[in-house]
C-alpha cells in the first residue's frame, strides 16, 4: 500500500540523526518528531508515529561491536538454503532488538 499523504512535524533544535528510528526514510536536515502517514483517499487507514520521549545517553564503544551469530555460508543463487539463511538471519536481528 502506497501512502497517498504524509505529514510530518519537525524540530530544528535537535540532531536530524533521530530520523533513522523511523519506520520511513525523511530525507530532511531536521528532526521529525511526528508523523501521519494516510494510506487512502477516505483517510480511514492512517499511521501516526509520534516521539513522546527523549532520553540522551552516553553510549560505551563495546555496544557497537557486532558480534557474528550466524556463520557466512556459500550457497547457490535462489537455493532453498539461502531462504533458510536470510530467516534465521532475520530471526537473530529481531531477537537482538527486542531484548
Amino acid at each position: 500500500m502506497q501512502p497517498q499523504k504524509v505529514t510530518a512535524w519537525y524540530n530544528d533544535d535537535l540532531p536530524a540523526l533521530i530520523n533513522l528510528m523511523h519506520p520511513l526514510d525523511f530525507e530532511m536536515e531536521k528532526a521529525v518528531l511526528k508523523f501521519e502517514v494516510e494510506y487512502d483517499k477516505n483517510k480511514k487507514n492512517k499511521m501516526l508515529v509520534e516521539i513522546t520521549k527523549l532520553e540522551p545517553q552516553k553510549i560505551e564503544e563495546e555496544k557497537f561491536d557486532i558480534a557474528e551469530i550466524v556463520p557466512i555460508v556459500e550457497h547457490k543463487k535462489n537455493g532453498s538454503e539461502s531462504g533458510i539463511m536470510i530467516m534465521q538471519f532475520m530471526m537473530n536481528a529481531i531477537a537482538l532488538l527486542t531484548k
